[in-house]
């Protein structure tokens, strides 16, 4: 199992940072659609490459990639006033 593409890093944060300036409602309406993007592409990877072909230790380091990728999105909609050095998600 592999962590997030860059591509996919750089659109949640592309994305993220689109959203933040909305109404409460459509922020979070919009930020829900962001996590379902986020897990339809988590499930194409697992179905890819199953994580059981890995160590734990890099299943690991997935799966931490993969729930940073949520994390970032959701602290730069609900949390914009600490913003991240970086121009992509996770």
């Amino acid at each position: 199992m592999n962590p997030p593409t860059d591509r996919l890093r750089v659109d949640v944060f592309e994305g993220a940072m689109g959203i933040r300036n909305r109404t409460d409602e459509e922020a979070d309406a919009e930020l829900a659609e962001l996590i379902a993007r986020i897990n339809e592409q988590l499930v194409e990877e697992i179905k890819e490459h199953s994580p059981y072909s890995v160590s734990a230790d890099v299943l690991a380091a997935a799966c931490d990639a993969w729930a940073s990728l949520v994390s970032h999105a959701l602290a730069q909609v609900h949390a914009p006033m600490s913003p991240f050095p970086r121009n992509r998600a996770g």
